[in-house]
């Protein structure tokens, strides 16, 4: 059991090492290509590249190639052709950090007094409470 247990570890690790190694070699030919969105596989002399990115697939569908004759080189490897797979659904998504506005005590007095001035009634209260929790909490208590 332990023998097996060895085995497809060693598999393993050699497949990802490879998938390393082809992303390395692809980073340089597909432009701003960010490595968590590309998804490599060899299977029967062709790569098949997965991505998420629009642009990605087509710019790889272009430069084919040039894919092809740069990992045969790089890696040593056979490949005839590439497919590109692009997957329907992002799998990676950025995160952005929350963009919060902070406003002075003066800014707060200008918004208070236009709010005042609005003739419906809800919009000024909206506009109020918007400019409330946007004030630096010291400014608030002042």
């Amino acid at each position: 059991m332990k023998k097996a247990y060895t085995s497809v570890y060693s598999q393993l690790q050699e497949k990802l090492v490879e998938i390393d190694q082809i992303t390395a070699c692809l980073q340089p030919i597909l432009a701003n290509a960010e490595p968590e969105r590309i998804w490599p596989i060899i299977q029967r002399q062709t790569l098949l590249l997965m991505t998420d990115d629009v642009v990605l697939a087509t710019q790889a569908r272009f430069l084919h190639r040039k894919i092809c004759k740069e990992l045969n080189a790089k890696l040593h490897l056979n490949l005839l052709q590439v497919e590109i797979k692009l997957l329907s659904l992002p799998l990676y998504i950025p995160a952005r950090p929350p963009k919060r506005v902070k406003i002075t005590s003066q800014t707060l007095t200008i918004m208070k007094s236009i709010a005042s001035d609005i003739p419906d009634k809800d919009l000024g209260l909206a506009l109020g409470r918007l400019a409330e929790a946007i004030t630096e909490p010291a400014l608030r208590q002042a």
